[in-house]
């Protein structure tokens, strides 16, 4: 993220009343007049829009934070180093889009479609995540460090370089998602769906995963040291050179299992 450097919007005209009272249409005009002369660097904190859509306007390096947006499409809009953070968004699109260096930390997203979009350098720190379609996104460089999603899916996306470090997941889908050289050392891991997902060089050191489905999840040269598996059904599982040093093992249904070159080092399993 650069520095923030914000032009204000002229509320000269508009009898005194805030950004929170500017009806969609006038916001939308005076976006457009700053944009006609290369100004998107836009203040919009504390705007409070229903309904609406930003189709073609240039909001680069624009400021949202501390708004709230609701039912609001941004298809289209140039929302390149966007801040949204500390904002309150419900059921807001941004299909197919290319967000990058934007920032929504601390936000609330709530019913947010963000599919098939590219997301880079981005940042979801903190932020809040529920009921949430995020279906085939590339993510890059982004970060959900000390996130909380609740029944979002993302299904068929790809992680690379991403952290979710200390996250709380419940009922997060990663069908058939692919995690390369990402943190997973979450916080919180509860029904989590890793079916048909490929992990690959990726952290998951000392997480919880024993409310995990693992289903035909493949796991490449990552770290699971210390991880509690215990009770798990990695049956159809295939594990290539991964760490389990230390990792609890008991009760684990393993029988079927794929498993090459795993160090299994100090492992927790059942005794006769």
């Amino acid at each position: 993220m650069v520095d923030k450097v914000l032009v204000p919007l002229d509320l000269s005209g508009h009898g005194g009343a805030g950004i929170a009272d500017l009806p969609a249409d006038a916001l939308f005009a005076q976006i457009r007049s700053f944009n006609a002369r290369g100004v998107t660097n836009l203040n919009l904190d504390g705007a409070r829009l229903v309904g609406c859509g930003f189709a073609d306007l240039d909001l680069q390096f624009a400021s949202f934070t501390g708004s709230s947006l609701r039912e609001v499409d941004f298809a289209e809009a140039n929302i390149a180093g966007v801040w949204l953070d500390a904002a309150q968004l419900e059921s807001v699109s941004m299909v197919e889009q290319r967000v990058k260096a934007a920032s929504f930390q601390g936000s609330r997203l709530d019913c947010i479609v963000l599919d098939k979009s590219v997301v880079v350098g981005s940042n979801f720190q903190k932020t809040v995540i529920t009921s949430s379609s995020v279906k085939g996104v590339a993510f890059h460089v982004t970060n959900f460090a000390g996130a909380s999603l609740e029944r979002t899916d993302f299904e068929a996306s790809s992680f690379a370089n991403c952290s979710f470090a200390y996250a709380l997941l419940a009922d997060v889908s990663f069908v058939r998602a692919s995690l390369f050289r990402t943190n997973m050392q979450v916080k919180g891991c509860r029904g989590v769906n890793l079916d048909g997902a490929t992990i690959g060089e990726c952290n998951l050191s000392g997480a919880d995963l024993t409310e995990v489905n693992f289903g035909s999840c493949t796991l490449r040269l990552s770290n699971l040291d210390g991880c509690n598996l215990s009770g798990c059904d990695l049956a159809r599982v295939r594990l290539d050179e991964v760490s389990l040093r230390g990792a609890d093992l008991r009760g684990c249904k393993l029988t079927g299992a794929k498993v090459k070159g795993c160090d299994l080092t100090n492992v927790k399993v059942d005794t006769m």
